[in-house]
């Protein structure tokens, strides 16, 4: 099973041959991936450098929001099937509840994206 997620706005700091869009494409196993509207790739981490934020653009999605986002999809994931808790069949229903939550966490006007593949595949 895989989880990606990505900001929006990486484009300009990850190839596009190696970036999460390319993984979600690339992947043939359970795969959930969720896109944080207007976040940079530095926005994930809990420190950011100078070099860090010169080459690296940040969206308007604060960082403490995007961190917390990531943080609750990867739980959120590891509930749906990690833990192996729910039959398969019941994986999109979960993700669609799950992207409700992760979505609540947003700035008002930031829409989340999540696109799944590949759910009933144990």
């Amino acid at each position: 099973p895989i989880a990606i997620i990505g900001g929006e706005l990486s484009a300009d700091c990850a190839p596009r041959d190696a970036n999460y869009a390319h993984f979600y494409d690339a992947a043939t196993a359970p795969t959930w991936q969720v896109v944080v509207p207007q976040a940079g790739h530095f926005q994930f981490l809990d420190e950011q450098s100078l070099l860090d934020r010169s080459v690296c653009a940040a969206g308007r999605t604060p960082d403490a929001t995007v961190r917390a986002v990531s943080r609750a999809a990867m739980v959120s994931w590891a509930e749906v099937l990690v833990r192996r808790r729910r039959p398969p069949g019941d994986r999109a229903r979960l993700l669609a509840a799950a992207q409700e939550q992760l979505q609540a966490l947003l700035p008002t006007g930031a829409t989340l994206r999540c696109d799944s593949k590949n759910l009933l595949v144990s």
